[in-house]
């Protein structure tokens, strides 16, 4: 398909695959297949097809003959123009997507040559490359529409008409074979535009072929490349001399502008550190160049796609999107395209490789970017090989200063090992340290607990300011590491600084290390049982300094002895301590227990409370021991103590000394009646009120410990230990044992009251168990002849009493005579009752036999009564039923009746309306006959009419005989007038003998309607006589209907008080029934009890009463 441009004449389009087949025919078939008129124009056609066909050919063995692009191109241009014979001929690349310049030109003399310029793709009709995916054919220039710039370029090259076909390579418009008419305006042929595309398809071929021979050549150069960089590497050690080369052989055998490599920083940003770069370019690199890239997205991302060992081509980078500050720097660097690969030492992303083509955009193939890629594995090895020879290096130069370290270090930790204290070890150490790291001071830094601190110890060299020494206390109060309580150092990390100024410090902190005249340090933690005590810290004054790693290793390890020697007398000072401590704890239970066995010696509480406190004060060597005992009232006193000299006393003779503690009042003993103990160092730091240290200051108290005194569950006092010299901190030992004699004191208190109860109560159960056996004894006596009394009532002798005495005994001797005396007369009355109930029962048989018999006949008689009684209720129910009967029917004469009275109603109704309606006939009848009447007059008065019409039609035509001519017409209207008039007169006479027969007929109708009112009249009354005989017959048959059901009434009444009685009586006879029954049983039972009654009488004559 072409886009043509015309100027609107007709168009003679050829069709090649007709002209094709055509020529491929023979002429039988030709003549067979085409008509006669059109066998020449297909003859002309096929003529000029086969002399295109040679054209072609001729320039194609031509084209295929070409040994380089040059000569391909210039042989193309030369022979299209010679066989299209045109002006001009062009072969155009596009080096953008909307410019190209011009590889190849043949022109005729006198037009403006293009060889060489760099045009814009619209000369040729469209505006880019992606829009010339099909011939474009412009035949005048002058007939389309151009933009002025558009304009201005055709004009300057003297172009009329245009034809350009795209040459496409790869898929992609590569360029533009042009052909332009500058003399004259040219319509474009379709043969001329398929020669041209033949020869596109041709050149496109050859192209791609001589592309093809040139890509495996700079391939096979690349590998070559690659093989020679290889060499290089194994032979030279430095690898900037290894960039140096390469970069130039990669920027020659690619042809680029500029080859670049960039090295990352560790925190992702970058530097170019070698290059090969054309002449007329900005440099990147080189002698006082420096080119540093903080590209934000790689460092962000680590390394972005590169890390995932991906490449990025750029053909252009104003179509790939980059953000408009990335196309800046890219402008900086004069980049049109790019190629970029990753570098990777080993496992890490160390750099890239760029290939920059500046001078335009440009396609990179896919070998080039492999070829990088390769290049740039190649620079990894070497770059590994390279650090590994520098680790090698860097590890020999480390190895021999550890063996110096570990020297050094041995040499300190026996130092450090034969101190005895903390002040030697660090004064030791900070100057071999110094000596070691060849620094201008070490020093070491001391927390206190709110996290400021103070310098402790330093080793520095002469000249500099000291920190430490006699009058000298450095103390540095760092907010940070206040606010922070440690900082970075509480979490185990190093702070290294190479110089100060360059490290972000605040002006502050600058200011503080001006003072201490350092310029670069190391500080490292020193760490006390997992806790922060200190830093050790060595600066350097003279200048700024590069601390070496393992300088601040060798730090960490005498700050790790520095702990271990500070566990080490901190361990031997615990040691000591704890010596001490048993030493002390050992004496304390000794005393304790030499106290706690006098205690026990003795039975007399004041002399327990005399011994605890003499002893006690000695063991813990205060001013004072006293005993406190609580009131009922919760007040209390002191009632002993042990003083040392020079002392007010609170116990003695005549002296009583009365506390009455408020607080402890109202909570009844406060705190310690729930065993705690209270201690107070200080008697104005503990918050006692103002009167409670008004009555310590009475008894000169400092101090005091206090610990309760519990007799059983119950606060019996309090044991105090007093301090009036001086505050003093009680230990936790002290306290314990204070806790521990108060309750030895609280068991003595015990064991005394238990001794002395124990004593009274063994007096009382001794006399307590003489009276007892006395007691005993004699109730035994008694007991034996109180039952020698009653043991005749066992033998039925209810007669005997026992003997009352005033004792227990008397009390259960007159119970027993009591209930000796109450069973005999629960005996009598047996006794009696039983000779009664058997009198009773006797006389109770005989009455029995008679109620049976009356209670048989009663029963017999019922049910003959109940027989008569149902017969009485089946003929009430036969009544009921006729009853009913004769209501039924009574109701259905009275529905009759009622039925014929409303059927009179509305006959009477009927002949009431009849009565109307003839009435009202009666009087439209009259009023018809009035009517007729009028009509006979209107008649009249027509016929009159009639007769003057006549006689004026007559005159009329009278008149018009006498006019002649004129009147002829008017007398044909009086003749027909004159009829009219006769029909009126005729029709008047018909509607008179019609009307008089109506009033004849009237006449008669009112008289017969007459005689229908009087009729209707009798009618009516007779209606009204019958309906008053059928309403008086309604009348009766409710009379009758209401006398048979009050009838039904009582009759139903009487039938259900009939079912009552014969209820009732039913009832009757089952209760005479049950009697009857109930009487046997009855005598049975009476039979029983007269039995009973005579074992009982037996039975109760055994007992004595009498």
């Amino acid at each position: 398909m072409t886009i043509t441009y015309h100027n609107g004449q007709e168009e003679y389009e050829h069709i090649l695959t007709e002209a094709e087949v055509i020529e491929s025919k023979s002429a039988n078939e030709i003549t067979t297949n085409i008509p006669n008129h059109e066998l020449s124009t297909a003859n002309l056609v096929a003529q000029e097809f086969k002399i295109w066909r040679q054209q072609l050919q001729s320039v194609t063995n031509l084209m295929r003959q070409s040994t380089d692009i040059d000569t391909l191109l210039k042989v193309t241009v030369n022979q299209i123009r010679e066989k299209v014979n045109c002006d001009r001929v062009l072969i155009y690349q596009f080096t953008s997507i909307d410019s190209g310049t011009v590889l190849a030109e043949s022109r005729t003399l006198g037009w403006t040559p293009v060889l060489g310029e760099n045009l814009p793709g619209m000369l040729f009709g469209l505006h880019n490359n992606q829009d010339y995916l099909e011939s474009v054919a412009i035949d005048d220039i002058d007939q389309i529409q151009v933009t002025p710039y558009q304009k201005q370029l055709l004009d300057k090259y003297q172009i009329k008409a245009s034809l350009s076909l795209p040459i496409v390579l790869e898929g992609k418009v590569w360029g533009l074979l042009a052909v332009n008419t500058c003399s004259y305006i040219r319509q474009w042929q379709e043969t001329e535009i398929t020669f041209l595309s033949q020869v596109t398809t041709e050149l496109v071929y050859k192209l791609q072929s001589f592309e093809f021979h040139r890509e495996l050549e700079l391939r096979t150069q690349a590998k070559k490349s690659v093989a020679k960089v290889v060499e290089k590497i194994i032979q030279v050690s430095d690898i900037e001399k290894v960039f140096q080369t390469t970069t130039q052989e990669i920027r020659q055998l690619l042809r680029c502008d500029r080859v670049g490599v960039y090295r990352f920083n560790p925190d992702w940003s970058g530097e170019f550190v070698a290059e090969s770069v054309g002449h007329g370019w900005v440099k990147l690199v080189g002698p006082g160049i420096k080119t540093v890239w903080e590209d934000t997205h790689l460092q962000e991302t680590q390394g972005g796609r590169y890390r995932r060992h991906e490449s990025f081509v750029v053909n252009d980078i104003y179509q790939v999107g980059h953000f408009q500050c990335h196309i800046e720097i890219l402008e900086q660097f004069e980049v049109k395209a790019y190629v970029i690969v990753p570098v990777f030492a080993g496992e890490k992303l160390w750099g890239l490789l760029a290939a920059y083509q500046n001078s335009g955009t440009r396609n990179w193939r896919d070998w080039e970017a492999n070829f990088l890629e390769q290049i740039g594995l190649q620079f990894g090895l070497a770059i590994a090989h390279a650090e590994y020879l520098e680790q090698m290096q860097v590890q020999s130069q480390q190895l021999v200063q550890i063996a110096e370290q570990e020297k050094a270090l041995t040499k300190i930790v026996n130092r450090i090992r034969q101190s005895q204290d903390v002040e030697s070890v660090f004064k030791t150490t900070t100057q071999e340290v110094r000596q070691s790291l060849r620094c201008d001071r070490v020093a070491v830094y001391r927390f206190n607990p709110d996290w400021g601190g103070e310098f402790v110890a330093e080793s520095v060299g002469s000249n500099w300011v000291k920190l430490v020494g006699p009058n000298i206390n450095t103390v540095l109060d760092d907010t940070y590491l206040q606010d922070t309580q440690g900082g970075r150092y509480v979490r185990g990390e190093n702070f290294v600084v190479n110089d100060i100024y360059k490290i972000g410090l605040s002006p502050c902190h600058i200011e503080i290390l001006e003072q201490f005249e350092a310029k670069a340090y190391v500080i490292v933690p020193i760490f006390f049982s997992e806790k922060l005590w200190g830093l050790l810290a060595a600066y350097q004054n003279s200048s700024s300094r590069e601390w070496q790693t393992w300088e601040v290793n060798f730090l960490n390890q005498i700050a790790l002895q520095f702990s271990i020697a500070k566990s080490q007398v901190d361990h031997l000072e615990q040691v000591r301590f704890k010596t001490e401590k048993l030493t002390q704890i050992a004496e304390q239970e000794k005393a304790f227990t030499k106290i706690v066995n006098r205690i026990r010696q003795s039975l007399d509480v004041d002399e327990i409370f005399k011994i605890t406190t003499q002893e006690v004060r000695q063991l813990l060597r205060c001013d004072r021991m006293a005993i406190y005992r609580f009131n009922p009232d919760w007040s209390g006193e002191f009632i002993a103590e042990s003083v040392g000299q020079n002392w007010v006393k609170l116990v003695g003779l005549d002296i009583k000394t009365v506390w009455e503690d408020t607080h402890l009042m109202e909570t009844q003993g406060g705190r310690y009646a729930k065993g705690e103990s209270f201690v107070a160092n200080d008697i104005y730091q503990v918050g006692h009120a103002q009167c409670h240290i008004e009555i310590l200051e009475q008894f000169e108290a400092k101090a005091y410990v206090i610990v309760p005194i519990f007799f059983g569950e119950k606060l019996w006092g309090l044991l105090a230990a007093y301090q009036n010299s001086s505050s003093r901190d009680w230990e936790e030992s002290q306290i314990s044992l204070l806790a521990r004699i108060g309750d030895q004191l609280g068991l003595a208190l015990q064991q005394t009251e238990y001794l002395q109860q124990l004593q009274a109560q063994s007096a009382q159960l001794a006399e307590a168990a003489a009276r007892e056996k006395a007691a005993k004894e004699l109730l035994q006596q008694r007991s034996i002849q109180l039952l020698m009394a009653v043991r005749p009532a066992l033998d039925g002798d209810l007669t005997v009493r026992a003997p009352i005495t005033e004792d227990e005994l008397g009390t259960i001797a007159d119970a027993y005579n009591n209930t000796l005396q109450a069973l005999r007369q629960i005996v009598m009355h047996v006794q009696t009752a039983s000779q009664q109930v058997a009198q009773t029962s006797a006389n109770s048989n005989a009455s029995l036999a008679g109620l049976n018999n009356l209670a048989q006949q009663q029963s017999e008689e019922i049910t003959s009564a109940l027989g008569d009684i149902q017969q009485m209720v089946d003929s009430t129910q036969a009544v009921v039923a006729n009853a009913q009967l004769v209501q039924v029917a009574v109701q259905k004469a009275n529905q009759t009746v009622e039925s014929g009275d409303t059927a009179m109603n509305q006959t009477v109704k009927a002949i009431e309306a009849i009565r109307e309606t003839v009435a009202q006939t009666s009087k439209k009848i009259k009023r018809l006959s009035e009517s007729s009447q009028k009509i006979s007059k209107v008649v009249n008065l027509i016929s009159n009419f009639a007769t003057q019409t006549n006689v004026l039609a007559l005159n009329a035509a009278i008149e018009a005989t006498r006019a002649g001519e004129y009147g002829k017409g008017f007398a044909v209207v009086a003749d027909e007038v004159r009829s009219l008039s006769r029909q009126s007169a005729a029709a008047t006479i018909e509607i008179e003998k019609l009307v008089q027969e109506i009033q004849a007929e009237t006449g008669e109708v009112a008289v017969a309607m007459e005689t229908g009112i009087q009729q209707v009249v009798e009618g009516t009354n007779l209606v009204s006589e019958t309906r008053q005989n059928l309403n008086a017959i309604v009348l009766a048959t409710a009379e009758i209907s209401q006398l048979i059901q009050q009838i039904t009434v009582a009759t139903q009444t009487q039938m259900g008080q009939s079912e009552t009685v014969t209820h009732s009586m039913q009832d009757v006879a089952e209760i005479a029934n049950k009697t009857f029954a109930e009487s046997q049983e009855i005598a049975a039972i009476f039979q029983d009890l007269l039995g009973m009654a005579q074992e009982l009488l037996t039975t109760a004559s055994k007992f004595k009463v009498n």
